[in-house]
């Protein structure tokens, strides 16, 4: 049997990252001959005046895994001078050839913070090089949901790289695959019991052909989970279909927004990652399953 490809973790030595750090070492427990974890923490030069030296930060990093319980879950920590910490990432990535990035994100679940993604992992989904689980940092293994794994799509080119890299990740965990898209209506805000017959029908067209149009772009795609049609907010009704049906994670992919686009407002994958009580998988749409 060929060597897994693993997946790199940023390690912060600020709790921001411990979420990340379980729930990496929980995808090893699953699944450890699919699942090998490297970690790396980036020594910036603001760092370096503090901490005085690499071998110095090596134990420190070390310990932050052992406090979590973790360390012997990664086949390898190293630590790593650069500028830029998503360039390291991002270069490690690459001369190990490794499947994707887990990184934690900055706000708890129930912080009212404005700034919710540190700035690495702002860049990082910005650039999107790779699958990059971002996870908060107050998950813990015991509360990761038993359930389906929930792939967020919408039909076209975004999403089929969210499609083909979950489908292997679920064969891999041991767990089955729900497909979650949201139909938006004129009448979103109003319960389908409220509305009057003529109009509930409309509603209720409108959604059964968004799921057949759904069913057979995945059929396409060679994909025949189940698929579950919600309305209203894209973002509200992705991470409560989460929730419903105890997911561990959501996968979702990217449509790379353009600088001017962000002006604007976050992603979809970006506002999950922000604020989801669970990992959110954000993959480019080219990734290779």
């Amino acid at each position: 049997m060929t060597a897994p490809q693993p997946w790199i973790i940023g390690i912060d030595l600020r709790p921001r990252s411990d979420g990340a750090v379980r729930f990496g070492a929980w995808l090893h427990a699953q699944a450890p001959e699919h699942v090998k974890l490297l970690g790396m923490h980036v020594l910036e030069h603001d760092d370096d005046r503090h901490l005085h030296c690499r071998e110095q930060t090596q134990g420190i990093t070390e310990e932050t895994l052992e406090r979590a319980g973790v360390r012997a879950a990664f086949a390898r920590v190293e630590v790593v001078a650069a500028d830029r910490p998503e360039i390291a990432l991002e270069s490690l990535q690459r001369a190990e050839e490794a499947r994707g990035l887990i990184i934690g994100r900055r706000a708890t679940t129930d912080s009212d913070a404005i700034i919710r993604l540190g700035s690495v992992a702002r860049r990082v989904l910005r650039r999107l090089v790779a699958p990059t689980f971002v996870v908060p940092p107050e998950l813990a293994a015991e509360k990761i949901g038993a359930g389906p794994i929930v792939v967020a799509i919408t039909p076209d080119e975004a999403s089929v790289g969210a499609v083909k890299f979950a489908s292997r990740l679920a064969q891999e965990l041991g767990r089955s695959l729900v497909y979650l898209t949201v139909v938006s209506t004129s009448v979103d805000h109003v319960p389908m019991e409220r509305l009057d017959a003529v109009l509930a029908e409309r509603v209720a067209q409108k959604m059964r052909g968004a799921g057949a149009v759904i069913h057979a772009w995945l059929l396409n795609l060679g994909a025949r989970e189940r698929v579950i049609v919600r309305r209203g907010d894209a973002l509200t009704q992705i991470l409560a279909g989460a929730a419903e049906l105890s997911a561990p994670f959501v996968v979702t992919g990217s449509r790379q927004l353009s600088a001017v686009d962000r002006m604007f407002g976050l992603s979809v994958a970006s506002y999950l990652a922000a604020n989801a009580a669970l990992p959110v998988l954000v993959v480019p749409s080219d990734a290779v399953a």
